[in-house]
This record gives structure tokens, C-alpha cells and sequence, in this order.
């Protein structure tokens, strides 16, 4: 087992960073930063704090979605990555949770 650190990233279609849609521009971060791995799941429905309801029903294309990334990375490239990560974050819920890798991620300094 090896030591990782998963990081939620809870937002929504609309939010954005600069242009960018803010999951779009997380991944592409994390990208750059050969991070271990990151999924955007697109969730169906959910509210925060402020209890307004999200939903992307078929009948509001257009709706304000709610959506999830989620990261996991080793401990030592997670201290590396975040300082880069959390200025693009302000208006999004994060949390971060130590958990162990049954299968640990491949090694990231290699091409492909």
C-alpha cells in the first residue's frame, strides 16, 4: 500500500478561471504538474451551503451543474502541486483526506 492524498474539488459548470471552466482548468494544472491522477465526475443534482438547488436535467441543458474533481497524489508532490493549485480555488469547497493506494499510481516522470 502506499500513502496518498485525495483532494475533492466541489464546484459547478459555470465556475471558471479566467475563460477556463475551473475543472478544465484544474485538470489542465494537474496535467502539466504530472500529477498521479485526477476524474471530473458530473453530478446529476446537489445544493451547499447557501441551499440552492443544481440539477442537469435533460429539460436544463443549460443548467448549473454540480461537479467534482477529484485528485489523488503522493504526499511530497501534493506539498508541490497545492500552492500552484489553490490561488485558482477561492470559490470552491476542497477538502483533503489521507488515504492509502492499494495499487500505487505508475511512475509520473515517464512520457506517455
Amino acid at each position: 500500500m502506499a500513502p496518498m492524498k485525495r483532494v475533492r474539488i466541489y464546484c459547478e459548470q459555470s465556475d471558471r478561471h479566467g475563460h477556463t471552466p475551473l475543472a478544465t482548468a484544474v485538470v489542465q494544472l494537474l496535467w502539466r504538474e504530472r500529477a498521479s491522477g485526477v476524474t471530473v465526475f458530473n453530478a446529476v443534482e446537489g445544493f451547499g451551503a447557501r441551499h440552492v438547488m443544481h440539477s442537469a436535467h435533460l429539460v436544463d441543458l443549460g443548467a448549473n451543474a454540480p461537479v467534482l474533481v477529484e485528485w489523488l497524489e503522493r504526499p511530497e508532490r501534493f506539498d508541490a502541486i497545492w500552492p500552484q493549485l489553490q490561488p485558482m480555488l477561492e470559490h470552491a469547497v476542497v477538502t483533503v483526506e489521507d488515504v492509502e493506494a492499494l495499487v500505487p499510481p505508475h511512475d509520473t516522470g515517464a512520457a506517455g
